[in-house]
Formats: structure tokens, sequence, C-alpha cells
């Protein structure tokens, strides 16, 4: 059981190495602003519509990179800047613990200019069992499958 835990170790610790040098790679982002190819609907509120972006789905084993974004039907009130309509996030997903962590997010304003982006670093992201009905769980769901 040990050798299990510290082969779980090493393999979650190369996949945050592997995603920290993937968020210091300014592509990665400018890039996920600016397309609008594989954008797939994933939910629907009254206050927004959520996304997925599929082709920006990348796995490494049991884990999963892949960016959402949320388009508000009404501005943002944000106490750290101008409202923002669009929400963009990179999430992190272990497939095999069923978690996701939140590794970065783009705000932007109603004309489309970026207006915030906060990364965390690989060793600060917080990987958690989303609820059941959550929006998070659904896309876990897809990125991961239903396993």
């Amino acid at each position: 059981m040990a050798q299990i835990n510290m082969k779980y170790s090493y393999t979650a610790n190369a996949f945050i190495k592997t995603l920290g040098l993937t968020l210091m790679l300014s592509g990665l982002a400018q890039a996920a602003e600016k397309s609008e190819a594989g954008w797939e609907q994933t939910a629907s509120t009254p206050d927004f519509t959520a996304y997925l972006n599929k082709q920006s789905i990348t796995r490494e084993g049991s884990h999963v990179k892949y960016w959402v974004r949320k388009d508000f039907l009404a501005p943002q009130v944000s106490d750290e800047g101008p409202d923002f309509v669009r929400d963009q996030s990179l999430y992190a997903a272990d497939c095999s613990a069923r978690s996701v962590a939140l590794a970065s997010t783009i705000r932007y304003s109603k004309s489309g200019s970026v207006i915030k982006r906060v990364s965390k670093l690989a060793n600060e992201l917080k990987f958690e069992t989303p609820l059941s009905e959550s929006l998070e769980a659904a896309h876990l769901k897809r990125v991961c499958g239903s396993r």
C-alpha cells in the first residue's frame, strides 16, 4: 500500500511541476484568450452561460487540464477593479481522485479587454472534490469520464 501512495505522490508531483511550467508560458493564456474555436456550451443559468473548451483538454496519465468560460448576462461587480462580463479559467483535474483545482483565471470587460489575470503556482493549487451537482463536477465528468 505504501508503494501505491509513493507512486501516486510522484505522479502528482510530476503533474504539478508540468502544470507549473505550463502556467508560466504566456502563450497558453494568450491562445485561450484569442481562440473561439472549441468552446462547447455546458450550462445555462439566468446569470451566465458556461462553456468547456474541448480543444484545450490535455491529459497526462490520470491528470487533465482544461479551460472553462463563463459569459455573464449582466456585468459582475468586482471589489478588485472594473466590472467584468466574462471569466475564463484554467482547471487542473486529478481524475483518479475525482478532484479539481483552479489554476488560472482571466476576467474580461464588456469591450473584451483583459481586466484581471490571476495564476497560481503549481505548489499553490488546492485540489478539492466538487459538489455532485456543481458545474465543476459536470466538467470533471466530461473531461475524466464517469469512472
